[in-house]
């Protein structure tokens, strides 16, 4: 359920972004067809704009949060690659560190014992 958290945010901000595009075309195809006659308000071609302007700022919308919640998913994908790099860096200095401390220690097999140069 917690593995791969970016790859299931990016998956969760492209339906988030298909769902949010089709409901302002919905609700601006909606007002656009709306009989406001029948409520006693005469709106002419203002209806229209205002559907239209629903459906784009709807839209952009959608984008603009889709894209957040994305970009979220594509840095948790990025620091989950700079984790597991710098743990690895770690086990190698770490490994080396331990390589380093053996080479001076004296034993009694001879082949324990030998020096690097610096």
């Amino acid at each position: 359920m917690f593995n791969n958290p970016g790859k299931k945010v990016k998956l969760l901000a492209r339906i988030l972004f298909v769902l949010l595009s089709i409901l302002p075309v919905l609700g601006g195809i909606v007002i656009m067809m709306i009989d406001t006659s029948t409520f006693g308000i005469d709106l002419g071609g203002l209806q229209v704009i205002i559907g239209l302007l629903v459906i784009i700022f709807g839209i952009i919308f959608a984008w603009l949060s889709s894209i957040l919640l994305y970009t979220l998913g594509a840095m948790a994908d990025d620091l989950e690659i700079i984790h597991r790099a710098t743990v690895r860096i770690y086990h190698e200095l770490e490994d080396m560190q331990k390589n380093k401390a053996n080479t001076y220690t004296v034993s009694n097999d001879s082949r324990s014992f030998h020096h690097i140069p610096d």
